[in-house]
């Protein structure tokens, strides 16, 4: 699935954002207190469909908190795991362990999945009576290291009566993996009002399947049997197998579904046979994810938007004026009172801006940004101010003369404020062998995260 982060730098006053997708991205935006815009990328750097991981360093990021969402066309299906979770229509799948059961709809408080519950009631041959899934066609499939996690409605007719759930593990053979039984706490789950109990847990060494329990006592007495005809009531049942307890644990924490469940303009549910006699899927059309990074820029930036390795910090804006002049147009005719107005919007801002140096090479650092011909944003340590804008002329002049080593020199720039310039990143982003080295383990890895030399001179640490 595909998945980004972003990563504040201060040093470069960039954003790194690391996505790893499994099927096509086609682009990904911005939004921070400038507006929305496209973050720049190299040529081509979207190839579709594409996987494994992209990064991109937006060195337009503004001060503050911005918000970053990758446009993607994918499909990602989850698999529910319990083959009649829900007893809509018998108890296909499902063991009887000391008890009788039946479907019932008589109890429509309880209902938390389509128009019946079970309803299993004790035959006084076991503490622990309940029903399972321990049918070699029904068991859940697993593999050692991923996580399992079973959750369910479960209710009794006792306030004092406890239910669990529970898991066992088992191997090739079938049989159960010693020391591999993990259960959730017995809890009262009163009547109608229930409990959700589950479990989650990892699979140990030769586990190819888990059987999943649904189980019940008397709390007031748990050495002897549960009287025969005392009742649990069981629905909405969901188990799910993945590699991380994370990705369990969110499963479980989303509204129940089956194959069942209703589709929307970008879900389809389904069985994977006969209905609510096999597993169920989900499948979600992904088009969007996001992520935020929080900036803070302790000084000015001037770069160069489509060639970000030339930008550089200004140690301070000492002075700034700017305005913007009406575009309207006011003819005043002989012999009229009142003359004609041709409206038109304000212009961009227009002024000066003078940036504190320290010496003469760092204020020529400075021209440099500008040397390329090209449009140039001013970045801000206030959120809202930056603005992208071309230079009329710039001047470099004493600003405090007191001797060859202490004389600071005042950068001068009177500049056009012009729309945001559009085209792909150009040029290396001012990485070197030593940073991409520490990086790096083996060449392996760079070709890995890069198949071009372009792609690393562009995107490059």
């Amino acid at each position: 699935m595909t998945s980004i982060t972003a990563t504040p730098d201060t040093a470069t006053g960039s954003v790194q954002l690391n996505i790893t997708q499994n099927s096509s991205v086609t682009k990904v935006t911005r939004s921070d207190s400038n507006g929305l815009a496209d973050v720049r990328i190299s040529a081509g750097q979207f190839p579709s469909p594409s996987a494994g991981t992209t990064i991109l360093t937006d060195y337009e990021a503004a001060h503050g908190s911005n918000l970053y969402t990758v446009y993607c066309n994918e499909y990602v299906t989850a698999t529910q795991q319990v083959t009649n979770p829900s007893f809509e229509v018998d108890f296909s799948g499902w063991t009887l362990d000391g008890t009788t059961a039946a479907t019932t709809t008589s109890f429509p408080q309880m209902l938390k999945s389509g128009t019946r519950i079970a309803q299993i009631v004790s035959d006084g041959t076991r503490t622990v009576p309940g029903i399972s899934v321990i049918g070699s066609t029904v068991r859940p499939q697993i593999v050692e290291g991923q996580w399992i996690g079973l959750k369910a409605f479960m209710a009794t007719e006792q306030s004092n009566y406890q239910t669990r759930v529970q898991v066992i593990f088992r191997d090739a053979a079938g049989a159960s993996i010693a020391g591999s039984s993990f259960a959730s706490p017995f809890t009262a789950s009163p009547f109608y009002a229930g409990d959700w109990p589950q479990v989650v847990a990892q699979a140990p060494a030769g586990a190819v399947s888990v059987a999943l329990y649904l189980q019940y006592r008397n709390g007031d007495d748990t050495a002897n049997f549960v009287p025969a005809g005392k009742r649990m009531w069981a629905d909405a049942v969901e188990a799910f197998v993945a590699d991380t307890s994370d990705e369990v644990l969110a499963r479980l924490s989303e509204p129940y579904w089956d194959g069942a469940t209703a589709d929307t303009s970008n879900t389809d549910y389904a069985w994977t046979g006969t209905a609510h006699a096999s597993r169920s899927t989900r499948t979600i059309n992904v088009t969007t994810v996001s992520t935020t990074a929080n900036l803070t820029l302790a000084k000015p930036w001037l770069m160069v938007p489509i060639a970000p390795n030339f930008s550089e910090t200004a140690e301070s804006i000492t002075d700034y004026s700017s305005g913007r002049a009406s575009n309207s147009t006011v003819h005043r005719i002989i012999g009229r009172a009142d003359p004609i107005v041709v409206q038109g919007k304000l212009g961009t801002r227009t002024g000066t801006l003078e940036i504190w140096t320290d010496s003469v090479a760092s204020a020529n650092k400075l021209a440099r940004v500008f040397d390329r011909g090209e449009t140039v944003m001013l970045k801000q340590p206030v959120s809202g101010l930056d603005m992208y804008f071309a230079a009329d002329d710039m001047e470099v002049s004493p600003y405090s003369v007191e001797g060859v080593d202490a004389t600071r020199y005042k950068f001068t720039v009177r500049f056009t404020e012009v729309k945001r310039p559009t085209g792909n990143l150009s040029g290396a982003l001012g990485w070197n062998f030593d940073a991409l080295a520490a990086a790096y383990g083996s060449f392996s890895a760079v070709l890995a995260a890069y198949p071009t030399f372009d792609d690393l001179t562009i995107g490059g640490v």
